[in-house]
């Protein structure tokens, strides 16, 4: 697989994102220029989250002059941590960084599970700069894990962390138990019904801040109100809703093809996927 580590300067201290390069098209050849996915991970996890879908990337050719960044945040992976308490502003700007320093052309977001809501918060905070945006089995604002965040505080989601997605991960080179891992984990625990509260905020009539194309990818293991609540967010945005095959919420390990299949929906024009 054609990737490879960078380390992108924040102050005094320093984020790891793994990238896979683009490979630019031979002089002369037509085709897409290709721009930049940024790839926002879960709370609490990390860039390995991604390692699938990038080697399915990395076997498309139609996306040879893509390239894909898949950040750590803070304190996860080999990013340092970040000064506690760490404000939600923070985690945007992180995000800003890795945009400036390894985005070029077009840029689209891709977010799983909490990742989805820092995808759309970035969105919010740059209005009309990304042209497209995947929401991977993501948490929404009045959906249950909202609700619950609000009932028990950030203790309420921790447990469920710990209780579904840790159990996924554990299978998996994933979440560190490293005791500035477990620390960061708990800086993101805090933020996640904030997070949610500052969508729900955003939620006005006839703002439209998010990308014109944009794809819900919804996993069959939360058939009920999570799910429902995902299927209405794709109706009411006009977003493509793309079911994947797998029951379990790590859709990037378990089912890339199902990611792939949401990039395919809001690449621009131009952007083809060709199968190998």
């Amino acid at each position: 697989m054609s990737t490879q580590v960078m380390a992108i300067p924040r102050g005094e201290r320093t984020l790891r994102a793994l990238v896979r390069r683009e490979r630019p098209l031979p002089a002369g050849q037509p085709g897409d220029e290709g721009g930049t996915v940024l790839l926002e991970a879960g709370l609490g996890l990390d860039s390995g989250l991604w390692e699938p879908f990038l080697a399915l990337v990395d076997s498309r050719p139609g996306l040879d002059g893509w390239r894909c960044v898949a950040g750590d945040r803070a304190g996860l992976g080999g990013s340092e941590p970040s000064p506690d308490p760490r404000p939600l502003s923070a985690v945007v700007a992180d995000m800003d960084a890795m945009v400036t320093t390894l985005g070029r052309g077009p840029l689209v977001l891709v977010g799983h599970s909490w990742g989805g809501t820092l995808a759309r918060l970035w969105c919010a905070a740059h209005p009309g700069q990304a042209c497209g945006i995947v929401l991977v089995d993501a948490s929404f604002e009045n959906g249950p894990e909202h609700h619950r965040a609000q009932g028990l505080g950030w203790l309420g989601r921790g447990l469920e962390v710990l209780a579904t997605d840790a159990l996924e991960a554990a299978s998996a080179p994933l979440a560190q138990q490293t005791r500035t891992a477990a620390h960061a984990r708990t800086q993101e625990m805090r933020l996640f019904g904030p997070s949610l509260d500052v969508l729900s905020a955003l939620a006005t009539p006839g703002r439209t801040w998010l990308p014109e194309r944009q794809a819900v990818v919804t996993t069959s293991r939360r058939r009920g109100r999570q799910f429902h609540i995902q299927e209405e967010f794709a109706r009411r945005h006009g977003a493509t809703l793309v079911a994947a095959s797998s029951r379990h919420h790590l859709l990037p390990l378990t089912d890339p093809g199902a990611v792939m299949d949401g990039l395919r929906e809001v690449l621009p024009p131009g952007a083809a996927l060709v199968d190998t």
